[in-house]
């Protein structure tokens, strides 16, 4: 684990890296870092650890389908 530099969660915890996502020390949030083969982007996962709520656009699902997603943070 590792903590990422300037990277707090809403409560104030710091932010680490694992290796499937992200975790506040805190409140113990977890975020991952894939969401049905879509890889998140750092600015996604950190929108995340503040209540947001993220838009992920042209997911292909595996059986070829394209998808648009809301993705909300359960914090």
């Amino acid at each position: 684990m590792n903590k990422i530099k300037n990277f707090k969660c809403e409560c104030g915890g710091d932010v680490l890296k694992l290796d499937d996502g992200y975790e506040c020390t805190m409140c113990k949030l977890k975020v991952y870092n894939k969401f049905m083969n879509y890889k998140l982007s750092d600015e996604q996962i950190q929108k995340l650890f503040y209540s947001d709520m993220i838009e992920c656009n042209n997911i292909k699902l595996n059986d070829g389908y394209i998808i648009n997603a809301q993705i909300y943070s359960s914090s």
